[in-house]
C-alpha cells in the first residue's frame, strides 16, 4: 500500500512538472503584447518539444488515474465498487475531483469518432484497460448496426481481450455481429475476437451460422476457427457441418480432418465417398493421413465400387501409402527409438508440421495396460520443449503425470520419475511448447517403465505432422 501511494505522489509530481514547464512556455509566447487595432500575426507552429511535453502530460495523467483507481481498490478491498451508467451529456462529463472515471474515457474515445473524427489511440488504450468495467456500455455499442463502423470495429476488437474468455455475454455480441453484418472487415474482427474468447462450447454457435456468412472467404475462415475451438472433437463438428456445405466447400472440410477422431473421421470419408467427384478425389488424397486397419478396409470396400479412373487412381495410390511408413509420422515415435543419431533432425521421429508453431502434443496408445513410475522420453533434434505428460487410463479417465520445465538441454533421453506409481494406463499424451526451445522438437520413441513391466508405443496420433505438410 505505502508503495502504490508512492507511486501516486511520484506521478503526481511529474505531472506538475510538465505542466509548469509547459505553462512557462506558453507564458513567455504571450509576454509581447499586441498593440490595440493591430491584425493578429499567423498563429506560429508549436514547436516539436511542446508537443511532446503535452503528450507526456497525457500519458502521466492516465498513469495518475490507473494508480489512484488501484489505491481505492486496495483500501475498500471488502466493498465492490460499482460504477453507474452515465446519462449526463458531453458538457457534464463525470469527473470526481481530479479523478477521471472509466465512463469519462469511454466518453471521450466516442467523441473523437464524431465529425468524421478517426478515433484516440490514447483514450482507445484506457477503454482497452478498462473494459470490464465498461463492458455494460460496449456490448450495446457492439451489438447496434447504428454505430459509427469505425467505432464498432475498434470496440469489436477490445473485445477479444483474454479477460473476457469464457463470457457468454461478450460471446453473444459477437455472435450479434457475425448473423447480422454484411461489413467483410467487421465480421472478420469479429470472428478473430470470438476465436480469442471462445472454448469448445462456443463451437455450436459458429455451426449454427457458417453457411450463412455472406462470403465463401469467411466461410471458410469460420471453419477454421471451429476446427481451432474445437480441439480433439473437431472432426466431430467438420462431420456435422458436410451435410449443410456448399458442394464446393465440401472437400476443404475434408482436408480439414485432423488424426484425433478417428471414428469421426472415417464417417466423413464414407459421407465423402457417396459425394460428387472433386468431393470424392479429395478424399482419397486426404485418406494416406490415417493409418489405422479401419482405414485400409475402407479403401478396399470403396474401390469394390467406385467407377470414376480419377478416383480409382488415387485410391490404389493411398492403399500403396498406407502400407509404407511417411517420414516423420505420428507413427515414427512407435517402437524402440532408431534415429540415430539423434542430434540430427531425423526422419525415423514425429516432428510437428511447422517449427516453433507453439502447442503440439504426441498420443501414443501401448497394447496392454500399465502402471507407470516412470516415462522415458527419446528427444530428437533440439529438446527441451516438453510441457505436460497425462496418463489415459482404458475409461477414457486423463490425469496429469508431470508438468513443469523440460531441462533436457541437448537430444537424447529425457527420463521422467513419478513422485508416485500411476493407475494403468493405455495411452500418454506428450503435450509440447515448441516456442521454449528453437527449432524442430522431434520425439523418436516414448517407454513407459512400472511394476508392472516395460512398454513402447504400439500407435500414435498427433496435433501436426510434417509427413502432412
Amino acid at each position: 500500500m505505502r508503495m502504490l501511494t508512492l507511486g501516486v505522489a511520484l506521478a503526481a509530481g511529474a505531472l506538475l512538472v510538465l505542466w509548469v514547464a509547459l505553462g512557462d512556455r506558453g507564458a513567455g509566447a504571450r509576454s509581447d503584447v499586441r498593440p490595440a487595432g493591430e491584425r493578429p500575426a499567423a498563429e506560429p507552429a508549436r514547436p516539436l518539444r511542446d508537443v511532446e511535453l503535452e503528450r507526456r502530460i497525457a500519458a502521466l495523467e492516465l498513469e495518475l488515474a490507473a494508480l489512484r483507481s488501484e489505491l481505492r481498490a486496495l483500501a475498500d478491498s471488502t466493498t465492490a465498487r460499482t460504477v453507474p451508467v452515465l446519462e449526463q451529456p458531453d458538457d457534464e462529463l463525470p469527473v470526481e475531483g481530479d479523478e477521471r472515471s472509466p465512463e469519462w474515457y469511454l466518453e471521450q474515445y466516442l467523441a473523437s469518432f464524431r465529425d468524421g473524427g478517426r478515433g484516440s489511440e490514447y483514450f482507445r488504450l484506457a477503454v482497452e484497460a478498462y473494459a470490464p468495467a465498461l463492458l455494460a456500455r460496449i456490448l450495446p455499442l457492439v451489438k447496434s448496426a447504428g454505430t459509427l463502423p469505425a467505432l464498432r470495429w475498434r470496440l469489436v476488437e477490445i473485445l477479444g481481450d483474454a479477460r473476457f474468455a469464457g463470457s457468454s455475454q461478450v460471446q453473444d455480441a459477437l455472435l450479434a455481429v457475425l448473423r447480422t453484418s454484411d461489413d467483410a472487415g467487421l465480421l472478420a474482427r469479429a470472428l478473430a475476437s470470438y476465436e480469442a474468447i471462445g472454448d469448445a462450447r462456443a463451437t455450436f454457435a459458429l455451426e449454427s451460422l457458417v453457411w450463412r456468412l455472406p462470403a465463401k472467404p469467411l466461410q471458410l475462415a469460420t471453419v477454421q476457427t471451429i476446427v481451432r475451438l474445437a480441439g480433439d472433437e473437431a472432426n466431430a463438428a467438420l462431420l456435422r457441418l458436410l451435410a449443410g456445405a456448399p458442394a464446393e466447400l465440401q472437400p476443404h472440410l475434408i482436408a480439414s480432418l485432423a488424426q484425433t477422431d478417428d471414428a469421426s473421421a472415417l464417417e466423413a470419408f464414407r459421407f465423402a465417398s457417396r459425394g460428387e467427384v472433386p468431393l470424392r478425389l479429395q478424399a482419397a488424397q486426404t485418406l494416406p493421413s490415417f493409418r489405422a486397419e479401419t482405414f485400409r478396409a475402407f479403401v478396399d470396400e470403396w474401390l469394390s465400387w467406385e467407377r470414376d479412373e480419377s478416383v480409382r487412381q488415387a485410391l490404389q495410390a493411398t492403399r500403396t501409402a498406407l502400407d509404407t511408413l511417411p517420414a516423420y509420422h505420428p507413427e515414427q515415435a512407435t517402437g524402440p527409438p532408431d534415429a540415430d543419431p539423434p542430434t540430427n533432425d531425423h526422419p525415423k521421429a514425429w516432428a510437428t508440421k511447422t517449427m516453433d508453431g507453439g502447442a503440439e502434443w504426441l498420443e501414443l496408445g501401448y497394447d496392454r495396460p500399465l502402471r507407470v513410475t516412470q516415462v522415458r522420453i527419446h528427444e530428437v533434434c533440439c529438446a527441451g520443449a516438453v510441457s505436460k505428460v497425462i496418463g489415459i487410463e482404458k475409461s477414457g479417465e486423463r490425469r496429469v503425470l508431470w508438468e513443469g520445465v523440460d531441462p533436457t538441454t541437448t537430444p537424447g533421453v529425457f527420463e521422467l520419475q513419478l513422485a508416485r506409481v500411476s493407475p494403468a494406463v493405455t495411452a500418454v499424451r506428450i503435450e509440447l511448447d515448441t516456442t521454449r526451445r528453437s527449432g524442430w522438437n522431434e520425439i523418436d520413441a516414448v517407454e513407459l517403465v512400472g511394476p508392472d513391466g516395460r512398454a513402447w508405443a504400439s500407435s500414435a496420433r498427433a496435433s501436426s505432422s510434417y509427413a502432412n505438410r
